[in-house]
């Protein structure tokens, strides 16, 4: 079995950092299949090559994989998808109404959706949407691990550079009632573009900061090891139920009163929300390094998974909109708890979401595929 990346070439003005095809092919190639690309894609400067590898005109692949990224730039290409083989999308953007739905990717036999929400009908949509996730990447895991051994200060890190919803509700209901203990840092680096090819950026990062969309940042990546705790929070709340445009939103304005009736009588209002958009690199990273993450409760908000992570053993999540109980939680937590939850969090993430187990989990859905001959 062999795969054909359909990639966006980097010289495209509608480029974009391809990560999920980077964890992937990283997966692959260390499990021994054969990838291609439609161009070249992600350059491995410790190996001075590219990950994929253009094509030869005589490649036939098994499995044809796109991205969202790849018909934005090129929407003519929806036409030329060959149906007699198996043809996979990767659906990693933003937003409610994610490209997932598009009545032109129906006949693909497999989506495979970040974002995964339980509250949303994907199978309204397609029955052939699955849960996927952002993962680690190698270039991740190396970027954390060259400062993992540098002592852990008793803070909490916030440096978003975008604005979220929750972001700005965490930062006002959750983190002020942890300063006493644990100061907030809030400081966002910019190491490589500030210093540009200066003596003292090499070259290896100032390819992956270039190539990731200005994310690959070493002075980051030690902020996340030296601090105890990091804020991951991400995401958009939105009244129930998930109804799309074409459905009437009478349910929405039932729990838009219930909200207000449960706030007047001082309870919390969080069983008439849901929260969208919550993967992010920054969690991934914070999982995998020597940090606890900070986030909301993935069960209590129904975000789905391939494989969960489970609260106060991975990770430390607010259920509901309990901000101020949940930090009062945590700062009775004996110092050595929220270490080893960090520990156990980074075990967790390199065990579920690395490039090989990514790739591995991605070749069994192919194979369940092939064995019922779903193209």
């Amino acid at each position: 079995m062999n795969f054909l990346f359909h990639v966006v070439p980097s010289d495209h003005p509608l480029l974009r950092y391809q990560h999920e095809y980077v964890s992937l092919c990283e997966g692959l190639r260390e499990l021994g299949y054969t990838f291609y690309g439609t161009a070249e894609y992600w350059q491995e400067p410790e190996k001075k090559q590219f990950l994929i590898h253009k094509a030869p005109v005589s490649f036939v692949s098994d499995v044809a994989v796109y991205n969202t990224y790849y018909f934005a730039a090129f929407p003519e290409a929806i036409k030329e998808v060959d149906y007699s083989r198996i043809n996979i999308l990767i659906d990693r953007e933003d937003g409610l109404y994610g490209t997932y739905g598009h009545p032109m990717f129906k006949k693909f036999n497999l989506i495979l959706r970040t974002h995964y929400n339980g509250h949303i009908n994907y199978t309204y949509y397609h029955p052939n949407i699955k849960p996927w996730a952002f993962g680690l990447s190698n270039r991740i895991m190396k970027a954390v691990d060259d400062s993992f051994d540098e002592p852990t200060i008793d803070r909490i890190l916030v440096n978003f550079r975008i604005a979220h919803q929750l972001r700005d509700k965490a930062a006002h209901s959750f983190v002020p009632f942890l300063a006493e203990r644990y100061p907030v840092f809030n400081r966002i680096t910019n190491e490589i573009g500030a210093l540009g090819t200066s003596a003292s950026t090499t070259e290896y990062d100032r390819i992956n900061w270039e190539q990731s969309g200005h994310r690959h940042d070493p002075a980051y990546y030690r902020l996340l090891n030296t601090s105890i705790l990091t804020s991951t929070f991400g995401g958009f709340v939105f009244l129930k139920p998930f109804a799309t445009n074409r459905i009437v939103r009478q349910g929405q304005h039932f729990y838009g009163l219930l909200s207000k009736i449960l706030k007047g009588l001082g309870k919390d209002d969080a069983v008439c929300y849901f929260i969208d958009q919550y993967d992010s690199w920054r969690l991934w990273e914070a999982f995998y390094a020597k940090t606890c993450p900070v986030h909301m409760d993935f069960e209590y908000w129904k975000w789905i998974l391939p494989v969960m992570p489970k609260n106060k053993v991975h990770y430390w999540g607010v259920s509901g909109f309990r901000f101020e109980q949940s930090a009062q939680e945590l700062l009775e937590m004996h110092r050595d708890d929220i270490l080893q939850i960090a520990n156990q969090g980074r075990t967790w993430s390199a065990a579920n979401y690395g490039p090989v187990p990514v790739a591995d989990r991605f070749l069994k859905l192919v194979k369940e595929l092939e064995k019922r001959g779903d193209f």
